[in-house]
């Protein structure tokens, strides 16, 4: 979020969408964190906030702001936000959590391939004109 508002020109306006908790892990190419409305208030404090909502079709948030001409950026080291890896409010995710999730996220994919073999190649969509 600090390299986001540091390449920010000032005046310029930041558009953002990202997740929010409920929305289900995808592993790739990096998946750490979920963030809820008051996250994005309290990240982008710094910024004029013009627009912070929720995605109404999926959990997840849009913000518009700017960033004034005379920028300060709050300091974020003390904030914890909701770790999609950890499944709990946290500040880091270490190498190995993130492994293990990628793991389980990778196993998760082969037994559901795995699954779909036994069916009949038209079930799996294998069937060819």
């Amino acid at each position: 979020m600090s390299n986001l508002k540091r390449i920010l020109r000032p005046n310029g306006v930041l558009l953002l969408t990202t997740r929010s908790k409920g929305f289900p892990y995808h592993g790739y190419p990096y998946d750490f964190w979920r963030y809820e409305v008051d996250d994005m208030k309290t990240i982008f404090s710094d910024l004029s906030v013009e627009v912070i909502e929720t995605d109404p079709l999926s959990p997840g948030v849009f913000v518009r702001a700017t960033k004034p001409a005379m920028f300060s950026e709050r300091n974020l080291d003390a904030i914890d936000l909701y770790s999609i890896v950890t499944r709990r409010r946290c500040r880091d995710v270490t190498g190995l959590e993130v492994t293990v999730r990628r793991w389980r996220h990778k196993a998760r994919l082969f037994l559901s391939r795995m699954r779909g073999l036994g069916r009949p190649a038209s079930a799996r969509g294998n069937i060819r004109d």
